[in-house]
């Protein structure tokens, strides 16, 4: 069995991860923070000044 652990513009200390996590940020944070993701979880945060406001 193969785990696969997918982060990009993580910064993340203190950290517990399953299998089969995906966890992307729209941008580097500047200070760590502690995430708990079980197997299979996924987590895409995008900064609020970035999102695409449509009203």
């Amino acid at each position: 069995m193969t785990d696969q652990l997918w982060l990009s513009h993580v910064h993340a200390e203190g950290s517990v991860f399953g299998s089969h996590v995906h966890l992307i940020e729209q941008e580097i944070q500047e200070q760590p923070a502690r995430h708990v993701l079980g197997d299979r979880a996924t987590v895409t945060r995008i900064h609020p000044d970035l999102q695409n406001d449509s009203q």
